[in-house]
């Protein structure tokens, strides 16, 4: 994504078009963070039901208004970020390297076992 892209984002949100930030920040994320967007768009979508049902108080829509915003922003900067320093990578690679230490230690220790 390039800062045009986050820019952009930047701007709609500032302009109160959540629902456009929401949709090109979707076509132009990292795959992995797709699953974080479509959270967002439910959050987002559902708190419209309820402003237009009268289900929710004005402050209470501003503040979850204010949190969806705030998770599109920074969804947008961690897009931005070089693969691997994003936050998916570096917790795939921590599982993977963790693994491979167990499977080590289990080897050494059953070897050591078999003495």
């Amino acid at each position: 994504m390039s800062n045009n892209i986050l820019n952009n984002v930047q701007k709609l949100v500032a302009s109160d078009k959540t629902d456009q930030a929401l949709k090109l920040l979707q076509n132009n994320s990292f795959f992995i963070l797709n699953f974080n967007l479509t959270i967002l768009r439910n959050r987002y979508f559902r708190l419209k039901k309820n402003i237009n049902r009268g289900t929710i108080t004005h402050d209470k829509a501003n503040i979850e208004l204010n949190r969806i915003n705030k998770s599109i922003l920074s969804l947008a900067v961690e897009n931005e970020k070089p693969w691997f320093y994003r936050r998916a990578f570096l917790r795939a690679f921590i599982v993977i390297l963790l693994l491979l230490v167990l499977i080590i230690v289990f080897k050494i220790v059953s070897e050591s076992l078999n003495y």
